[in-house]
């Protein structure tokens, strides 16, 4: 029984990483878009509001993440 709960949540958790991969990976790309835009086109404030929350979103993924892989690591050792 135990065996089969440790493997549903290992599963769960590699789904949630990959999740979090993605957002991760896609805040990177509003940053550099925004990073690009800032210095060619000036005149579009649009994409500067993007910076913040994509910088946010990156810190956030990465320390869920880490929460991901020590949660995993804890499962494999126990």
């Amino acid at each position: 029984m135990s065996e089969n709960v440790d493997g549903q949540l290992s599963t769960v958790m590699i789904g949630l990483g990959i999740a979090l991969l993605i957002i991760f990976i896609a805040s990177l790309i509003m940053f550099l878009i925004s990073y690009l835009n800032k210095t060619e086109l000036s005149d579009q404030k649009g994409w500067k509001n993007f910076r913040k929350p994509a910088v946010g979103f990156a810190i956030i993924s990465v320390v869920l993440l880490g929460i991901i892989l020590i949660v995993l690591l804890l499962l494999e050792v126990l």
